[in-house]
């Protein structure tokens, strides 16, 4: 999913699984399991799909295997800290009638770094990164970032803002 943490994607790494990002939404992230043949996919508002069950959704199932990691910690805060080297944002959204206009600005401020738009904007910094998207059915635009430091997450978070309030 687009907004999720680049943790998982080195937790995937580890263990040998290519993490691949793509569109919000349950629909577009269980046909991308499917075509992939993959073993997860999930997105951070708590859908999560399992190859050992067909494909089907089954938060409790994630539950599950979040229970058994924990026992290898002494408290649950330490085995998300054991997870957490990055910084990131909340998913932060605006109301707002300029979606286009606002993409636009984002794409124009971050030229100098790679960009994708399979779901709004994603931009890939050395040391950051960031997604904005506009609501597919609400007058709103979205982001997140995520940084190797508070202060560039700080920093990367402020411009979006301004173009987001200009």
């Amino acid at each position: 999913e687009m907004m999720s943490s680049k943790s998982i994607a080195d937790v995937a790494e580890k263990y040998g699984v290519k993490g691949i990002r793509y569109k919000t939404g349950r629909f577009f992230i269980s046909e991308k399991v499917d075509q992939e043949n993959g073993v997860l996919g999930g997105e951070v508002s708590g859908h999560y799909m399992f190859k050992e069950i067909w494909g089907y959704e089954l938060p409790l199932l994630a539950l599950y295997y979040v229970l058994v990691e924990l026992e290898d910690f002494e408290d649950f805060t330490k085995m998300v800290q054991n997870y957490t080297k990055y910084f990131k944002t909340p998913i932060t959204s605006y109301k707002t009638e300029r979606k286009a206009e606002i993409l636009e600005e984002i794409k124009k401020e971050f030229w100098m770094f790679e960009q994708t738009y399979l779901d709004g904007i994603s931009v890939f910094g050395n040391d950051f990164w960031c997604n904005v998207r506009a609501s597919n059915n609400e007058p709103k635009i979205r982001y997140v970032v995520e940084a190797e430091t508070e202060a560039k997450r700080d920093e990367i978070s402020q411009k979006i803002e301004s173009i987001i309030n200009h």
